[in-house]
C-alpha cells in the first residue's frame, strides 16, 4: 500500500487521539507513549477500536490487543496498515464494550478471573499482583464494571496486590438480576472468605460502591485493615439527589460534564452504554433514599481515608468533607483538577494518596 496512505492513517489517528481522547489539551506525536501515560485506558480504547472499525473497515482481533501494538500512534498505524493489506474488510467482532475493555486490560498484564461461589453465583474480577501482599479490594460505583478501575490497576501492578470486583447484575458477573447493595455485600463476604479467609484487606469503594465498603467494614472490622471512600459523601437530601441523578442519566452529555473534570466525548458507543446501564434491573435495585441516611457512616472502627475530587459535581466536595467529619479520626484528601471518579482521572495520584495513608498506619492487629 502506498506511503501516502500510511501518512493519512497516522495523521488521522493523531487527530483522533488529540481531539477526541485529549480534548485538544495536550500535544502528542507519533511516538508519544499512549498506554504508559494513561492516554489510552479501558474507556478510551473502546472508542479507539470503534473508530478504527468505522473508518478503516477493519476489526482488531483479541490476539492483536497487545502493549506493543498500542504503544503509540506509529505502532497502531502500522497494525492497521498491515490488516488493511492482508484483509481489506473484516467483519466486526460481536463483543460488548465491557468485554472489549477487559481484553485491553488483560493485554496490559491485568488478570481476568471468574470465581464459582455456588448457588449460580459467578463473580468476575480483574486482578494485579505486587510486592506488597496486603490486598486492595476495589468496589466500583453504581453501573460501573470492574474495568472502571483499569487505570488504577495498571498503576498498582508490580507494587500492590489488588482485586477489582464486577458486581452481580453488572459487568461480567452472573447472579440475581436485581440485588440490593446489601445483597452485593453478602456476595463479597462469600468471595473474601473463600479467597482470603481472615486475612486483612484494604476496602476501596468508589461512589456508591462505598456503601458496600462501609457495610463490610462494619460487619468485619477484624479483617478490614483500612477503609478508603472515594467520591462519596453525606448527602443532605437523598430523595432529591437520587431524582436529580435519574434525570442526569437521561442526559448523557450533561452527566459526563458533571462527572469528569475532562469529560470524554459522547459517541454512539458511550450512548449505548448509558442506555444499557439504565435499562438494567440491578441499577434500579441497588439503593433507595433511606440507604443514604447519615447513619451509614456510624459504627466504623477502622482507619478511614476519604478522598474526593475538587471538581466533583455529582456528590460535591462539601458532602465528601461532611462524611469525613462524621467518621471518628477519618483523614480527608482533596484532589485538584479531578471530578467524581479519581480512580479514572487521577489514578496514579490516588494510588500515591492511599499508599501514603497506609504507610502511616500501625501493623494490623
Amino acid at each position: 500500500m502506498s506511503f501516502p496512505v500510511a501518512q493519512e492513517i497516522e495523521s488521522t489517528l493523531l487527530e483522533f487521539v488529540a481531539m477526541d481522547l485529549l480534548h485538544g489539551e495536550e500535544e502528542i506525536d507519533l511516538m508519544t507513549p499512549l498506554l504508559a501515560l494513561g492516554i489510552i485506558d479501558s474507556l478510551s480504547m473502546v472508542s479507539l477500536l470503534s473508530f478504527v472499525q468505522d473508518r478503516y473497515h477493519v476489526a482488531i482481533p483479541n490476539d492483536s490487543i497487545t502493549v506493543e501494538h498500542f504503544e503509540n500512534v506509529a505502532s497502531i498505524s502500522a497494525m492497521i496498515l498491515e490488516r488493511m493489506e492482508s484483509e481489506p474488510v473484516v467483519a466486526h467482532e460481536e463483543q460488548t464494550a465491557m468485554e472489549q475493555a477487559v481484553r485491553v486490560l488483560t493485554a496490559a498484564g491485568v488478570q481476568s478471573r471468574r470465581h464459582e461461589l455456588g448457588d449460580g453465583l459467578v463473580l468476575h474480577t480483574l486482578e494485579v499482583e505486587g510486592d506488597d501482599p496486603l490486598p486492595w479490594i476495589l468496589l466500583p460505583g453504581l453501573g460501573n464494571p470492574a474495568s472502571s478501575w483499569g487505570n488504577l490497576l495498571k498503576a498498582m501492578a508490580g507494587e500492590h496486590s489488588a482485586v477489582a470486583i464486577d458486581l452481580v447484575g453488572f459487568g461480567l458477573s452472573t447472579g440475581p438480576e436485581a440485588p440490593h447493595y446489601r445483597d452485593h455485600v453478602e456476595v463479597l463476604d462469600r468471595f473474601l472468605e473463600a479467597r482470603f479467609g481472615d486475612r486483612p484487606v484494604v476496602l476501596v469503594g468508589s461512589s456508591a460502591g462505598c456503601l458496600m465498603a462501609l457495610e463490610r467494614a462494619r460487619r468485619h472490622p477484624q479483617s478490614t485493615h483500612a477503609l478508603v471512600l472515594v467520591g462519596f459523601g453525606l448527602i443532605e437530601d437523598p430523595e432529591g439527589w437520587m431524582a436529580e441523578l435519574d434525570t442526569l442519566w437521561k442526559q448523557p452529555e450533561e452527566f459526563l460534564a458533571r462527572t469528569f473534570y475532562s469529560p470524554p466525548k459522547l459517541n454512539a458507543l458511550l450512548l449505548e452504554q448509558f442506555e444499557t446501564i439504565y435499562g438494567m434491573k440491578a441499577y434500579h435495585s441497588y439503593l433507595r433514599p433511606a440507604d443514604l441516611a447519615p447513619s451509614i457512616f456510624d459504627g466504623i472502627g477502622r482507619p478511614t481515608l476519604v478522598v474526593g475530587g475538587s471538581d466533583d459535581r455529582i456528590i460535591g466536595f462539601r458532602a465528601i468533607r461532611a462524611a469525613a467529619e462524621r467518621i471518628p479520626g477519618a483523614s480527608l484528601v482533596e484532589l485538584a483538577r479531578c471530578g467524581h471518579f479519581p480512580g479514572q482521572e487521577r489514578a496514579e495520584e490516588l494510588v500515591y494518596t492511599i499508599r501514603s495513608f497506609l504507610e502511616e498506619l500501625p501493623d494490623h492487629e
